[in-house]
């Protein structure tokens, strides 16, 4: 079965790196945007029962970028950490911005902060719905949402 890859990776996505204001002689925590394309992004609702009977529902993100769109350089774990945050589409974001100054910036955008990083750089299978995969080197990120989310 033939994919094609460029309907799957279709997107641009933005990723806002928490800079560690210890490691980088910072007064505190900063954020700086790095723009990725192709990438894929899926969303999709999850719904759950609290222990008193209440409904909950919350979107959660899955994020797939080509490592062959990085710099070597760089490498993979450049790209984003649990903490970063990933918005659809190309955000602008003034470097040095504090956290409350992201968040208030992704309010109302497709976002989500990474909770689960996979190096899938050694042959990763993409999602492409249900029982169908294609095999890429990726970095797997996936999250819950803020903005919009």
């Amino acid at each position: 079965m033939n994919i094609n890859t460029e309907r799957l990776l279709n997107r641009t996505v933005t990723v806002i790196n928490r800079l560690d204001a210890e490691h980088h002689d910072l007064e505190y925590d900063a954020y700086k945007a790095t723009v990725y394309s192709p990438a894929m992004w899926s969303e999709r609702v999850q719904r759950s029962v609290t222990s008193d009977g209440q409904a909950v529902t919350a979107k959660s993100y899955t994020v797939q970028i080509p490592v062959d769109t990085v710099h070597a350089e760089n490498g993979t774990q450049a790209i984003a950490g649990i903490g970063d945050f990933v918005v659809l589409g190309h955000v602008v974001v003034p470097a040095g911005s504090s956290r409350t100054d992201v968040l208030k910036q992704l309010s109302g955008l497709p976002a989500f902060e990474v909770q689960t990083v996979r190096d899938l750089s050694t042959n990763g299978a993409i999602e492409n719905g249900a029982g169908v995969l294609k095999y890429l080197n990726v970095l797997h990120l996936e999250g819950t949402g803020i903005g919009r989310g």
